[in-house]
């Protein structure tokens, strides 16, 4: 999740290779990265929301309850660092 500028993300799910790849490319660009458990009620109330996977990577979440998120200029930075990263790593194993 995105709040005020800071990615927070839960530590309790998987701690995948995309995941982390993702943090800290975030990190590496100057953003504030807090490994932490979320509320509800904060992802209720986030700016925007994402979510990363080995299959689509880096993925929008657009909604939660019945409010619609857009993606927003974090999620398409992570997405944009993510796959600069991919395309210098060239083929070689991510």
């Amino acid at each position: 999740m995105v709040k005020d500028g800071v990615v927070a993300t839960n530590g309790t799910f998987l701690n995948g290779i995309t995941r982390q790849r993702t943090m800290q490319l975030l990190r590496d660009d100057g953003l504030s990265v807090e490994e932490r458990r979320n509320s509800y009620d904060e992802l209720s109330a986030t700016d925007e929301l994402f979510a990363t996977g080995n299959y689509t990577k880096i993925h929008p979440v657009n909604q939660i309850d019945d409010r619609t998120l857009e993606p927003g200029p974090i999620v398409a930075r992570a997405h944009d660092l993510y796959f600069a990263y991919a395309a210098r790593a060239g083929g070689r194993r991510l």
